[in-house]
């Protein structure tokens, strides 16, 4: 009987091990495959959902220098996670009587900017009079000379004087377009006109005191790339791999229970 017994229990270790080995080899694969997908899943959530790219305007590059201290503009391109890109413009200008009644901006050379659906978010006060986007570098900054030409998005509040100026584009006010183009993504917009500006994005300041206005760009210490970091998915990332390795200390305990 206890021949018996211990060739059973022989032939059960026998059975184990491969087994074993074999669970060990499923727990490790299972957790390294999480923390794969994990990692790529951050990687995509960071790179289409809240990049961004933001220029400066600092730089007069034609005419007159706004009297408001700079900044005089702000420019942010965000990947608005679902199929295309939010900007953001914010002016900086202080000068009662200064404003901004034209933006221009370019676009990644394969892409034809009439290709691109353009809308001001509804309702913002002040809002566009125009959004010119033909073909690639055919939009030119008015005032902006010859260093102005090229561009290949255009912007325009032309009843900046409507109403006794209520409608300018001043004074800290913001509006907000939504690109959608499938594919796009805030890195597209990081190229520069064909005129000298080599400006990122432009805009023409009109009402600067002593009946003046001037072009200006974006600086070359102005443009700035933001990636968030995915901590939502890091925090995942770890309780699921935490997950796999308390799996993996069980399989062993039973192991050990069982030999």
């Amino acid at each position: 009987m206890e021949m018996f017994s211990g060739f059973r229990v022989s032939q059960l270790k026998e059975r184990q091990e491969p087994m074993s080995f074999s669970l060990r080899r499923l727990a490790r694969g299972s957790i390294w495959a999480i923390a794969t997908f994990a990692i790529l899943e951050g990687t995509v959530f960071c790179k289409t959902a809240s990049a961004t790219l933001t220029y400066t305007l600092s730089t007069t590059f034609n005419g007159s220098s706004p009297t408001s201290a700079a900044p005089w503009l702000t420019a942010e391109f965000k990947n608005n996670g679902s199929g295309g890109v939010d900007l953001t413009l914010t002016s900086g200008l202080e000068v009662t009587s200064e404003y901004i009644d034209e933006v221009a901006f370019n676009v990644k050379s394969s892409i034809l900017p009439s290709s691109v659906t353009v809308a001001q978010t509804p309702g913002e006060i002040p809002f566009d009079t125009g959004i010119l986007h033909t073909t690639q570098n055919a939009q030119d900054l008015t005032g902006g000379g010859a260093a102005g030409m090229g561009f290949d998005f255009k912007i325009t509040w032309s009843n900046a004087n409507s109403g006794g100026g209520v409608l300018r584009f001043n004074a800290g006010e913001i509006n907000t377009f939504k690109f959608s183009l499938t594919g796009l993504t805030e890195s597209d917009f990081d190229f520069t006109n064909t005129g000298s500006a080599n400006a990122h994005f432009a805009a023409h300041i009109a009402g600067i005191p002593g009946n003046k206005s001037g072009a200006i760009k974006d600086t070359p210490d102005g443009v700035t790339f933001s990636t968030p970091e995915p901590a939502t998915t890091s925090l995942a990332l770890s309780g699921l791999a935490a997950f796999g390795l308390m799996g993996l200390r069980r399989i062993r305990r039973r192991e050990t229970t069982t030999v």
